[in-house]
């Protein structure tokens, strides 16, 4: 095999695996979507799909570290007016996004529930063809 020939063998491997890792990213970012789109409207059914049903989420921001379950996190949200129905703005963005694998996706958002601004980092996961998040980490400021 000639060096031109190795040379794009390696282009069309890198090439291919360029694609799965943007099918990956896109799939993983239409639950991110999900998850925004539940926050802002306070909507736990579309909360609840973007959530794998063995999903943890955490924050150390306060003094004890708090531990929750998707239910106990579900009830949170629906114990509490949504941004949208207090007339805030829909302050949200994805920060960053890193595929860990053709599985695994880790992707960093901020959001705004006033008075706070999360940092929430968000690993999602494809379980038996959807993609979900698996655990939640948020840190939040007061604003």
């Amino acid at each position: 095999m000639t060096d031109d020939q190795q040379s794009g063998d390696q282009q069309n491997a890198d090439g291919a695996q360029n694609a799965g890792d943007r099918q990956t990213i896109a799939d993983a970012l239409r639950t991110v979507q999900t998850y925004l789109d539940g926050l802002y409207a306070g909507d736990v059914d579309l909360l609840g799909e973007a959530f794998h049903e063995k999903a943890r989420l955490f924050s150390a921001t306060e003094d004890e570290l708090v531990a929750l379950d998707v239910p106990a996190y579900l009830a949170i949200v629906a114990g509490r007016p949504s941004p949208a129905s207090r007339g805030d703005a829909r302050v949200d963005e994805i920060v960053e996004v890193s595929p860990a694998g053709p599985s695994t996706v880790h992707v960093r958002v901020r959001n705004r529930y006033l008075p706070k601004q999360f940092t929430d980092d968000l690993v999602i996961v494809e379980d038996r063809g959807r993609w979900q998040i698996i655990s939640k980490v948020w840190h939040y400021d007061l604003i």
